[in-house]
């Protein structure tokens, strides 16, 4: 099989609120992001992702016939069974794309791209559209007002994975075979399923930092050293490491563990809240915006909190 698989086109979009953390809750939980991009109240998943496609298509000027598959992910979908994925298909008038909805948390877009990736180098397609959505917070006014709610923020991010110069590759960590914490408490008598029933049910953990659980250390660890020896470089050829939504105190002990200048490890979680499976999108596409330059290359870890998925990819840019 070929590896012809490029990421060649990405883009993001914020939710159209920002919501700045108030200075007292700041000061009394200093790894809360300072602010957070919202959604107005009326704003779906798929309003996030139709949003996100058009820009991408309309910036790059993309046929939209052209896609022959739309993968998609989000935090919360509109509907119990499909998704938005039909609603993107439409809206954007990709008549010949199929839709595929792949959620693993907040590491849903390694997974995404890991099989974008190999649909293209087996040949079965071309041009893949790749859509992560961060969307809950909005819908659940009240309980954001909770210090927990606090660190999430929503929007989306796209990208076009196609056949050309490869440029990318992805290592999926083999989580099950570990032991976890467990990410949603058990089912009780005694326990409150009224305020803990709803989506935002980890809210009854301790938020107040988005650090993750311990065990997430030798994931990281494990995957990212996979990813380079199969792209035989160190680590000391990375010229930037993205994170998916952590705290700055998070990414500081990462920095320290691996032994990487904190400076050029990228997390979007201080302006923008906690993005989900949209985090690593959108870090890569606002580090395009500013110091990235052709030939570098950035690496990249996203992974859900209690440490059940987790993924790492490189880019050469």
């Amino acid at each position: 099989m070929n590896n012809i698989a490029s990421i060649t086109e990405y883009t993001y979009i914020l939710g159209d609120r920002v919501i700045h953390t108030p200075a007292d809750v700041i000061k009394k939980y200093p790894d809360l992001p300072r602010s957070r991009s919202w959604s107005r109240e009326y704003k779906l998943p798929r309003h996030l992702a139709e949003q996100c496609a058009h820009k991408l298509i309309n910036r790059y000027h993309i046929d939209p016939d052209s896609l022959d598959l739309i993968l998609y992910s989000t935090s919360l979908a509109d509907t119990v069974n499909i998704g938005f994925g039909p609603y993107v298909q439409k809206s954007i008038g990709a008549h010949r794309a199929s839709v595929l909805q792949i959620d693993c948390s907040c590491a849903s877009l390694s997974a995404q791209l890991e099989v974008a990736k190999a649909l293209i180098n087996a040949g079965v397609h071309q041009r893949i559209l790749v859509i992560a959505v961060s969307h809950m917070i909005s819908r659940l006014e009240q309980a954001a007002q909770q210090i927990p709610g606090m660190l999430l923020g929503e929007g989306a991010t796209a990208l076009i994975v196609e056949q050309g110069t490869p440029n990318f590759d992805i290592y999926l960590e083999k989580t099950g075979e570990l032991e976890l914490k467990q990410a949603y408490p058990e089912r009780s008598e005694d326990h409150d399923w009224h305020h803990h029933g709803s989506p935002l049910v980890f809210l009854s953990n301790d938020l107040t930092s988005n650090r993750p659980d311990k065990s997430i250390w030798p994931l990281i660890s494990h995957a990212l050293n996979h990813l380079l020896k199969k792209s035989k470089i160190t680590i000391y050829q990375l010229d930037y490491l993205l994170c998916s939504s952590p705290d700055s105190s998070f990414l500081t002990m990462l920095a320290d563990k691996l032994n990487f200048p904190r400076q050029q490890i990228i997390s979007s979680f201080d302006h923008t809240g906690d993005l989900a499976q949209a985090s690593i999108g959108t870090s890569l596409a606002l580090l395009s915006e500013q110091d990235i330059v052709p030939g570098q290359k950035i690496a990249f870890i996203d992974f859900s909190r209690d440490g059940q998925y987790l993924g790492a990819g490189l880019i050469n840019y």
